[in-house]
């Protein structure tokens, strides 16, 4: 009987042991498991007032650096704007000061036409023609003296030609000879002048004038030429400036209005 009564208790023992560990170990490990994930899980943030009027502070403190940065443009465009106005006002007194000296330029070629042609004309007119009458009239004065000093050797040699014992007789028709020697050397170098004048000295001089005329003249279409170079770049210089100031103002105007969009966006939020 002992026998019998430990059989049914060793086997009715182990039959309900046996499966009872693998069950608690699945169920430990499935409740550790959840208490891993439960753990790793992130609850849902709350609203945090704190956080909220942080991102208010930057986004206000951002904007006013953009507003200062704005700023800081606003003032050094006004600067170059300043210059730029003041470069304009400098190349307009410029321009005018190139200006006026190319106009002087021409007014100086003009006149120096003027003073060339009227002195060509002046010795055309009446240089030329003295220079020619006087030398004509030293041909005569010279003719003349000759033709007085063979009357007078004429008149000696008739006065003393029968007269052989005259003392003074062979001097004074020596001097007389002399005389009309001289006069003959004196025509022959008056008409050499004369020849000389009229067609070497008057030519020559009329050629040198009008030669000056015409250089005057070139003078004048050289100014005018600078004159209108000038003018061009007198106007292409007062434009580019005029172009800067513009542009300045442009600008300017353009970082003001920025700013002031970001002043009115700024006002509704405070």
């Amino acid at each position: 009987m002992s026998s019998l009564g430990k059989a049914p208790a060793t086997t009715s023992g182990s039959s309900c042991s046996l499966p009872r560990a693998p069950i608690m170990k699945r169920t430990h490990v499935l409740l550790l498991l959840l208490a891993i994930a439960a753990s790793c899980v992130t609850p849902a943030p709350s609203e945090d007032p704190t956080a909220s009027e942080q991102e208010a502070a930057l986004k206000a403190r951002s904007e006013e650096m953009d507003s200062d940065k704005l700023a800081k443009e606003i003032e050094i465009l006004q600067r170059g704007l300043d210059e730029a106005r003041l470069a304009h006002e400098l190349e307009g007194g410029n321009s005018d000061a190139l200006l006026q000296k190319a106009q002087r330029e021409v007014q100086k070629a003009e006149h120096a036409v003027v003073v060339a042609r009227g002195k060509w004309a002046h010795f055309r007119d009446v240089e030329s023609l003295l220079e020619l009458s006087k030398s004509k009239l030293s041909v005569d004065r010279a003719v003349s003296r000759l033709e007085a000093q063979r009357q007078d050797l004429i008149g000696i040699l008739a006065i003393y030609e029968g007269e052989e014992e005259a003392l003074a007789k062979d001097e004074i028709i020596r001097r007389n000879r002399k005389s009309v020697e001289f006069a003959e050397k004196a025509l022959e170098q008056a008409r050499l002048a004369a020849q000389m004048v009229n067609e070497f000295v008057v030519p020559q001089k009329n050629e040198a004038l009008q030669w000056a005329l015409q250089m005057a003249e070139g003078e004048v279409l050289s100014a005018g030429a600078n004159l209108d170079q000038v003018t061009g770049k007198v106007r292409l210089a007062r434009m580019k400036a005029a172009h800067r100031v513009m542009d300045a103002e442009s600008k300017l105007e353009d970082k003001r209005a920025q700013l002031k969009e970001q002043q009115d966006q700024k006002e509704p939020s405070q």
